[in-house]
């Protein structure tokens, strides 16, 4: 500790009682000492902050060690530019029991081709990018709090086309990661994207996001394996575009373990290509489909738990889709509603499960009750559901009232209930004979196209 930061600890020490300052051999709470003690720094070594505030923006060397007294009394406070700029070029470089906050371009920025751990740290962004990481081998953030100003009640207030000049846009980016390992990472109040993970290796166990406009998480490309996370309250606030809990794009592979999709003001997941495996996932409240699925290699949705409830327009829809795979699912309590995107000029809708223009497909040992339009409806290239490779066992369909139980069309029109192709699905309550009614095609929903997407950066300041 040099001489004026010792001064002024003792000093403080005598107005305040020795150990209430933070203030030790090997802390600082001085900018300019902070810096200095920073740039002197070795691989290996250990830089502690005091229980203070301490103003300014600061670089971390590789395979340093940047240490607080605990978040809530160790703070770094950046009035313009990036708070703390992490350099990972070499070795592991380690942040720990800090708070980081920026109101200007970016609060926490690491960057390097080594490994890096962030741990029992809040990060707190005002405009532009909360927490960024970019080309790292290895990424470890574990118990990270990373908030923006937005919440349910502004989120109207915000412009339709917010910018980092304006407001906190970007709360997680992650790029090129070769190995990101998330554990107990909360990220709300951004108005653009809440974790953003492009091109990247990325396993997220616990925590999630909530109270973000635009999109809670996109991953472009790369895969990410979720579990346990929460993606809650996706708001659409004054935006033109509608709000996602999830969208994967370029091919991502995602894999699920009990996620929780609730409350999005519009959809729920969106897959456009590559590999989906949801095991127990439960998604309800949702304004739009919980989950849409089209052009995938293989898409599933499997394992005790797994439940779709209470949704908007749709609670499952895969288009255009091979090796799709249905499996001890409840699916119920649809509601009517017009889709936000790929309505296809459909009227108000509530269905179970859409499967449109998809083979290899597989609905086994799943309950569908009292969704307000259709249970199941399948629409296939033909007239043959058999060549389409489509196989029902252990489907149950209940619904009163003109609710439908499980309709299938192919190029001639309704293929009629009872002809061979729906052995496997029993029909309850008035589904048998509503079905029999159903003469005409229904609407099903349409693709989702690019136009409809959130696009935020994924560059770092």
């Amino acid at each position: 500790m040099r001489v004026n930061e010792w001064l002024r600890c003792f000093l403080v020490a005598i107005a305040v009682g020795l150990g209430a300052t933070g203030c030790g051999d090997d802390t600082y709470c001085d900018a300019g000492d902070l810096s200095q003690a920073l740039a002197d720094a070795q691989p290996g070594d250990a830089v502690v902050v005091g229980a203070c505030t301490v103003r300014g923006s600061f670089t971390l060397p590789a395979g340093v060690q940047l240490h607080g007294q605990d978040r809530a009394s160790s703070r770094i406070v950046a009035a313009g530019g990036v708070a703390l700029r992490v350099d990972a070029t070499s070795g592991q470089t380690q942040v720990a029991d800090l708070s980081v906050e920026s109101d200007q371009a970016g609060a926490l920025v690491v960057q390097g081709g080594g490994d890096a751990r962030l741990e029992r740290i809040d990060v707190v962004a005002h405009r532009g990018l909360g927490l960024g990481a970019g080309g790292l081998a290895k990424l470890d953030l574990v118990d990270v709090g990373v908030h923006g100003p937005v919440t349910a009640e502004n989120a109207d207030d915000w412009p339709a086309d917010a910018s980092d000049s304006s407001v906190a846009t970007r709360g997680i980016v992650l790029s090129s990661v070769t190995d990101a390992q998330l554990e107990r990472v909360d990220v709300s109040g951004f108005a653009q994207v809440g974790v953003l993970l492009s091109k990247s290796h990325t396993r997220w166990t616990g925590g999630g996001t909530h109270d973000t406009l635009g999109a809670g998480l996109m991953v472009v490309g790369g895969d990410a394996d979720l579990v346990t996370v929460e993606l809650a309250t996706t708001l659409q606030g004054a935006r033109l575009l509608p709000a996602y809990a999830g969208v994967f794009a370029e091919g991502a592979s995602i894999e699920s373990s009990s996620l929780v999709v609730r409350d999005s003001s519009a959809l729920g997941l969106l897959h456009l290509g590559g590999t989906a495996r949801h095991v127990a996932l439960t998604a309800s409240g949702n304004g739009d489909a919980a989950v849409r699925a089209q052009g995938m290699a293989s898409f599933e949705l499997s394992g005790a738990g797994t439940e779709l409830a209470d949704n908007q327009v749709a609670a499952l829809v895969v288009m255009d889709s091979s090796k799709v795979t249905v499996a001890s699912a409840v699916i119920r309590g649809t509601k009517m509603g017009k889709a936000a995107v790929g309505a296809n000029g459909s009227p108000e809708i509530g269905d179970g499960i859409q499967l449109v223009r998809s083979s290899e497909i597989a609905l086994q040992d799943t309950t569908l009750k009292d969704n307000g339009r259709v249970g199941v409806l399948l629409e296939v290239s033909g007239t043959d559901v058999a060549s389409a490779g489509v196989t029902f066992s252990g489907v149950s369909v209940n619904g009163g009232s003109t609710q439908l139980g499980a309709i299938a069309e192919g190029d001639a029109g309704v293929i009629a209930p009872g002809s061979g192709w729906d052995e496997g699905i029993e029909r309850l309550g008035s589904t048998a004979d509503n079905d029999a009614k159903v003469t005409s095609p229904l609407e099903e929903l349409g693709i989702v196209g690019p136009e409809y997407l959130p696009a935020p950066l994924a560059a770092l300041p």
